[in-house]
């Protein structure tokens, strides 16, 4: 069995090609925008067999309230989780927006405890890894 995997959540409508740096360390979900479909198309079609899945949400995700925290981690565990579809999740890295009550909130909701405060984001990592 493959070990759980850290998840890059890209809440930053200006990414870019920055993407392609976050898909070197395992899979990336983006919110949407003009400049990060860009760079999500450009990924896909010069990624290697082997490289890590980029997913962009077809609507902009801001992580800003609790009930869109809670969707974006059931898109994750739907795609990534172990009962479904992949190895499970170790940690979520997110880019782009600060800890917020909101994202605690929900973030402890499904498993996850914020472990590390970033530059531009946060780490959460599953309670029970």
């Amino acid at each position: 069995m493959t070990d759980p995997e850290t998840i890059t959540v890209v809440l930053d409508s200006e990414c870019g090609d920055d993407i392609f740096k976050f898909a070197q360390r395992g899979p990336v979900w983006v919110t949407h925008s003009d400049s990060n479909r860009a760079a999500v198309e450009k990924y896909w079609k010069t990624k290697s067999g082997d490289a890590n899945e980029v997913t962009i949400w077809s609507t902009v995700r801001t992580g800003e309230t609790e009930e869109e925290w809670l969707g974006i981690l059931d898109d994750l565990e739907l795609h990534h989780g172990e009962p479904w579809a992949g190895p499970g999740i170790a940690a979520i890295e997110v880019v782009g927006t600060e800890l917020t009550a909101e994202a605690r909130t929900a973030l402890r909701e499904c498993g996850y405890e914020p472990a590390e405060i970033l530059p531009n984001g946060f780490r959460a990592v599953r309670a029970n890894a």
